[in-house]
């Protein structure tokens, strides 16, 4: 991610993981379903916060059913 000409941001996991909650506060799940996805390309690993705050976007977004699959998931993979 490059901002401006000048200034540069490098990627972790923090990141991603304040980018998911605010898509969580906004009631954006598909994009803190596509922050997720991203985690995996920069080869960060999601943590409880990643998890947590993805399933919070989903079911704050309406999506339930997006919700408790994604929470059945993460237990298999990541927790």
């Amino acid at each position: 991610l490059e901002v401006g000409s000048q200034w540069s941001v490098e990627a972790t996991l923090v990141g991603f993981n304040a980018a998911i909650s605010a898509c969580e506060v906004c009631r954006e799940w598909q994009h803190a379903l596509h922050i997720l996805g991203a985690c995996s390309v920069h080869k960060f690993k999601p943590d409880v916060v990643t998890c947590s705050a993805t399933i919070s976007a989903c079911q704050m977004g309406g999506q339930p059913e997006y919700a408790l699959e994604l929470l059945a998931q993460m237990r298999k993979r990541y927790l």
